[in-house]
């Protein structure tokens, strides 16, 4: 979410700070990122490709 911090994000998503902090968490873990930025690259390289688009 561009570089969004917990509480950037969960205002726009009506979480909980604690919430996002745990979702994160959850994230590095599974996918074996060591930080945000790690976990952006991996999701960029796994997100499907809509239909219609060139990049």
């Amino acid at each position: 979410m561009a570089g969004r911090t917990n509480a950037e994000i969960a205002a726009e998503l009506v979480l909980s700070e604690k919430t996002v902090s745990v979702h994160v968490s959850n994230m590095l873990r599974k996918t074996g990122a060591a930080n945000r930025i790690e976990l952006a690259r991996w999701a960029r390289t796994r997100r499907p490709r809509r239909r219609g688009t060139t990049s």
